[in-house]
Formats: structure tokens, sequence, C-alpha cells
């Protein structure tokens, strides 16, 4: 990532795993984060994240976002460059 440039995360994988690569990619630098819902197993993990984020100044926007859609595979065919 060039200088000066933040990297964005879209997070698209198994909800057990979304709380441990949300910090991860915050440990990386990301200063966005795109979250597939639900987002975490249970309620008590979205708060957590949700504090971890706020604390490193981290903007998480939740959607859906399905493996198969076009901006997804948009943003692979990006970060594959």
């Amino acid at each position: 990532v060039a200088e000066g440039v933040k990297p964005l995360a879209l997070i698209s994988g198994r909800t057990v795993d979304n709380p441990r690569l949300l910090s991860e990619a915050i440990s990386a630098g990301c200063s966005v984060v795109y979250l597939e819902k639900p987002g975490a197993p249970t309620v008590e993990q979205l708060r957590e994240m949700k504090l971890e984020a706020s604390d490193a100044n981290v903007q998480i926007c939740m959607g859906y976002n399905k493996n198969v859609c076009k901006y997804v595979r948009k943003a692979r065919e990006f970060a594959a460059q």
C-alpha cells in the first residue's frame, strides 16, 4: 500500500472468524472495514468489535455481500493486481 493510503478490508468469511478478522484488519491499518452480516456469532461479540473499531477510529460498514456479488469479485480482482 502506498504511503499515506489506508487499506480497506472486506470481511466475507465464516461468521465465527469475523471477530478475529476484524482485529487483524485493524492491526493492518485499515481505516474502513466492510463486514458481512451477521458480523459475529453473538451480540456481545458485536459490541466488543464495535468498541475495538471505535477505539482505533475505524469505520465499520455492515451489509450483505455474498461471495458471488459483482463488487466482491471486483474487489478481489483489484487486490490481485
